[in-house]
């Protein structure tokens, strides 16, 4: 049993969080795809045995090279299609925006540049007069 594909987008940014590629081993099943965006990622001989135990794969994911290959866009809208499905079924949620007036735009940067260590995820930040 486990997941047939995690999409990991660069939280991994040094390859010293073990742990975190351990749980992402652990989670994926049979055959299963380990995706992830990060362009220095090292996987240990004791992961690489467990993904060859599992006949699971790491695939590198260049989100710059999408738009390149042709051959993809049918892939990457059906990857969108379901991605759209689960935000409809309410079984993902994009994380809170928070507004901010203008006076507290130095908050607002605080705030982007404390989040920047974290997943990739679009900032937006509105500020009302």
């Amino acid at each position: 049993m486990g997941v047939d594909a995690v999409l990991d987008l660069g939280s991994n940014s040094s390859n010293s969080n073990s742990n975190s590629n351990h749980a992402i081993v652990s989670c994926l099943g049979m055959g299963g795809r380990w995706l992830s965006s990060s362009d220095h990622l090292q996987v240990d001989p004791p992961l690489a045995n467990q993904l060859w135990q599992r006949g699971a794969s790491l695939c590198s994911v260049n989100e710059q090279a999408w738009v390149v290959s042709a051959a993809r866009i049918g892939q990457f809208l059906h990857y969108l299609a379901d991605v759209l499905a689960l935000i409809d079924a309410k079984h993902l949620r994009p994380p809170p925006v928070q507004a901010f007036s203008f006076e507290k735009a130095n908050d607002a940067l605080a705030l982007l540049l404390a989040a920047s260590h974290q997943t990739r995820f679009a900032h937006k930040i509105v500020l009302h007069p």
